[in-house]
């Protein structure tokens, strides 16, 4: 399970996930080296928080590529907000259990051109495996 925290007081129109999406594609990272993890149009070179709508697929995964596409071509789709902890989660009208696992996904649209970038991953009190890119 992720969960990004770090907000900065000056940040406005920040950028969120929708649907398991997160566009950034039109923003400026140029104006200093971003550590990326929630950047507003005001405070460029800031921090990217990863909050949102991300794809959650309980007590499902694989490391296979195969079973992988399997899991995310799934018609009917979930999403929760990120961050939470999945107890907050209900599924089928009952709330998500403590011992579990799950898949987050999040597709992040960046600009074409290649910059400077990095992930910062707050202590997460479990388990987690990253995968980036598939790998």
């Amino acid at each position: 399970m992720f969960s990004f925290c770090g907000i900065n007081e000056q940040t406005q129109n920040v950028h969120f996930a929708e649907k398991g999406v997160i566009d950034l594609r039109n923003f400026d990272f140029s104006a200093s080296a971003s550590v990326f993890s929630g950047i507003s149009e005001k405070n460029s070179g800031g921090i990217v928080q990863l909050n949102g709508e991300w794809e959650f697929y309980w007590m499902q995964y694989s490391e296979d590529p195969e079973e992988q596409k399997r899991i995310f071509s799934q018609e009917s789709k979930e999403y929760y907000r990120v961050p939470k902890a999945w107890t907050e989660y209900e599924k089928s009208g009952r709330r998500l259990l403590e011992k579990g696992y799950a898949i987050y996904r999040l597709k992040i649209l960046l600009p074409e051109k290649p910059f400077p970038a990095a992930l910062k991953i707050n202590l997460i009190g479990s388990n987690y495996i990253l995968f980036h890119n598939g790998k």
